[in-house]
């Protein structure tokens, strides 16, 4: 019988050599994977403050990992968080510079302790006040409510998700939603060949965010509102009403009365012609958009049935008409 060492003399070198090499490619990306997710893995000496924002998906969150040079491999970051079903949170991070990609993998997943906000279109400033209080420890009421009407911000808290520190300041909070609205607005403006103002352009978009909510519809209403201020006729808007009577009870109160309909406040473009003082909320891009882009029909007014749904009149007879018909 011939001995173990001689069977093995006998077996072909390269098959020795072809198990080897196998045997590598599966060993070596392991170790190359364990490796890599557990040591510290920063090229940079010092820790980064990161933004992930709302959205942010796991390919560029890594990328942007890999930009501040917190990790090496976007795709090992990658990887590990599918592999593990990691969730990212969205959240204002400071991240040290000594992690490994499982830390800072587990640093996102955790989350942060930012407060989220979301400050949805179409809110005026008194609302958006009440919901951040709400949420801030040390947010007064007051004295943002002097900032916005002393500094005319009316129109320019940008309505977003927002994460902010628990402890932020008034004034901070202020500088992130007017410099959102810079931000997000500036490519728009750019636009404008409209020969409105970009402070008429945001009056007319925050009455187009109240008045009409289906976004294919608010370029025609913004195009009938364009001609009835540049024709020195009412703007005839029951929102600046609203805006005009509107209390910490009720903003935006749906059943007008005469004499709210009579109030001689300067909001009120059902009784005086032009454009009211300041915009009547804080309006989305869409309706800013609507503005700038807007339609331009025979149409001359226009309202609104049960469901809420437009209905347009090229005269003030047809008008009369859809009011029988729909109210």
């Amino acid at each position: 019988m011939k001995s173990l060492k001689e069977i093995i003399n006998q077996i072909p070198k390269k098959f020795f050599l072809a198990s080897t090499l196998g045997l590598a490619l599966v060993v070596y990306p392991v170790v190359f994977y364990s490796v890599g997710i557990h040591q510290p893995n920063s090229l940079s000496e010092e820790g980064k403050a990161l933004s992930i924002t709302d959205g942010f998906g796991v390919r560029e969150t890594g990328k942007l990992l890999k930009s501040e040079e917190l990790i090496k491999s976007p795709t090992l970051f990658y990887v590990y968080v599918r592999l593990n079903n990691s969730v990212i949170q969205a959240g204002n991070y400071e991240i040290p510079s000594n992690l490994s990609i499982a830390e800072i993998v587990e640093l996102l997943a955790h989350g942060t302790t930012d407060v989220r906000l979301t400050l949805i279109e179409g809110l005026r400033a008194e609302e958006i006040g009440e919901l951040v209080l709400q949420k801030l420890t040390n947010f007064n009421y007051e004295d943002f409510m002097t900032i916005v009407n002393d500094d005319g911000l009316e129109g320019k808290l940008f309505p977003d998700t927002y994460f902010v520190l628990q402890d932020e300041t008034v004034e901070g909070l202020v500088d992130l939603l007017t410099n959102t609205f810079s931000e997000k607005t500036i490519k728009l403006f750019q636009q404008n060949k409209t020969g409105l103002s970009e402070q008429e352009i945001l009056i007319l978009a925050s009455i187009v965010e109240r008045e009409e909510p289906t976004l294919s519809e608010r370029p025609t209403v913004a195009g009938i509102l364009i001609s009835r201020y540049q024709n020195g006729e009412l703007i005839g808007a029951d929102a600046t009403v609203q805006y005009a009577v509107g209390t910490s009870k009720d903003w935006w109160p749906k059943e007008l009365t005469a004499g709210d309909l009579a109030s001689d406040s300067p909001y009120n473009t059902r009784k005086i012609a032009g454009l009211p003082p300041g915009p009547i909320c804080n309006p989305s891009l869409s309706a800013i958009s609507s503005v700038i882009n807007f339609k331009q029909t025979a149409f001359k007014y226009y309202l609104h049935d049960k469901e809420g749904a437009v209905h347009y009149a090229k005269t003030l007879e047809e008008h009369i008409q859809n009011q029988r018909l729909y109210l």
